[in-house]
């Protein structure tokens, strides 16, 4: 979130919404009553987690094309931490009718990471199938992108040059919690 702050600015009011083991309808339902005209959703979640690089890749294509098809049931409780998150996400994509783009994978092993044991990431997104539907303004999405392309490329922390308020880091959560 203080990325988003930073870049989007104090004033773009942002909801957090943290899922737990849930069914898929169900977060697709109250996705669907939280997300009005004009809002947008981002769910972050790793992919797969401590497997050598190669292996990881192959597996995060695989959850990047069941991602991209809007198919949450071919998602497995492997495939991303916040696997109950994506897979309601999806859903409520799928309903909305908007499509799933991939933009980039990567590994831990990318930046400096151990390719021996790494950590999946992926950065995809939803969009309207027409143009005239998209919201956000070309500037802040262009600057999103380069800011993420920076980040994933260069291996910088984004956050400790935002300075946000120290807390523990998070872990991956075996029963398949995520965020919204």
């Amino acid at each position: 979130m203080p990325f988003l702050q930073i870049v989007l600015g104090h004033h773009v009011p942002i909801l957090p919404v943290a899922v737990g083991v849930a069914e898929t309808e169900w977060v697709a339902d109250l996705l669907g009553a939280l997300l009005g005209s004009g809002a947008f959703l981002i769910v972050s979640t790793d992919l797969s987690h401590y497997h050598a690089d190669a292996t990881a890749k192959a597996q995060d294509r695989r959850t990047a094309a069941a991602i991209t098809a809007r198919d949450p049931d071919a998602i497995g409780r492997d495939d991303a931490c916040g696997v109950f998150a994506l897979r309601g996400a999806l859903e409520w994509a799928r309903r909305a009718d908007l499509a799933v783009g991939l933009l980039d994978l990567r590994t831990s092993a990318d930046t400096a990471g151990d390719p021996s044991r790494v950590v999946g990431y992926g950065s995809l997104r939803a969009h309207a199938w027409s143009r005239s539907q998209v919201r956000m303004r070309a500037r802040t999405a262009s600057r999103l992108s380069r800011l993420s392309r920076q980040s994933a490329t260069s291996g910088r922390r984004l956050t400790s040059a935002m300075k946000p308020p120290p807390r523990s880091q998070p872990s991956r959560h075996p029963d398949g919690q995520g965020h919204l």
